[in-house]
């Protein structure tokens, strides 16, 4: 019998401090010296507040809110690139992020080398990358490219190879922010096809959208977000 996946979030707040890292040297204490600021006083911005949600399998949820909501903030939680301030995430199923696609590759290496070290990143043995290597090659489509630094590709090349790694992991839980836009129109047509398998073949899928058709097409719930606090979930 399958195990169910999830995600529960819990009272969850995220707070960034506005002040600069050195807001205590000596240049800044000179000039609160000069200025008569007998305090440093540490300014915060609230990202989200009070965050309580529980996403299952068969969920498609859809962020929705303004720009500044606390969208991204959330899927980066989410994808453990933030840790919360207070609260707690648990998740139940192995993550794959479209926060940032190129994460965790180095421009030295090869784009064959980058195969291997995002597999590592993403928590993939040796042998399992060895078993989709071929597959994500043949996908990028990067001809002798493949063997040289990342360093002499384009920006699209960079793209389509961290897309085609990517999409070549089991994917159980999807976070994505926006959806993709890869390369030229001929690798987009056939990116778009194999992140709706993707999709489709994932136990939840969580997006941050402006795109209200994209959201009818995808999605079976909606979480507004404003503020950096959940406004309403609602199923449609």
């Amino acid at each position: 019998m399958a195990i169910e996946k999830k995600i529960i979030i819990e009272d969850l707040s995220l707070e960034f401090s506005l002040n600069p890292t050195n807001y205590n040297s000596l240049r800044h204490r000179i000039i609160n010296l000069l200025l008569n600021n007998k305090k440093n006083k540490i300014e915060t911005y609230t990202a989200l507040k009070d965050v309580n949600l529980n996403f299952e399998t068969g969920d498609r949820v859809a962020l929705r809110g303004h720009n500044g909501a606390g969208k991204t903030s959330l899927l980066r939680c989410l994808a453990n690139v933030y840790e919360p301030t207070q609260g707690k995430i648990q998740i139940s199923g192995s993550i794959v992020s479209f926060i940032d696609i190129t994460m965790g590759m180095n421009p030295e290496a090869t784009g064959k080398e980058n195969i291997y070290l995002r597999g590592i990143i993403g928590g993939l043995r040796i042998s399992e990358i060895k078993k989709i290597e071929e597959n994500i090659i043949n996908f990028a489509n990067l001809g002798t490219f493949i063997d040289q630094p990342i360093k002499t590709y384009s920006s699209g090349m960079i793209t389509r190879l961290g897309f085609s790694i990517l999409t070549a992991f089991n994917a159980e839980i999807i976070l994505m922010d926006e959806w993709l836009s890869t390369g030229d129109s001929e690798f987009q047509e056939k990116a778009q096809e194999r992140i709706f398998e993707i999709i489709d073949k994932s136990h939840i899928f969580i997006m941050a959208s402006h795109s209200i058709d994209l959201i009818n097409k995808i999605c079976n719930k909606i979480v507004t977000i404003d503020n950096g606090k959940v406004i309403k979930v609602e199923k449609i």
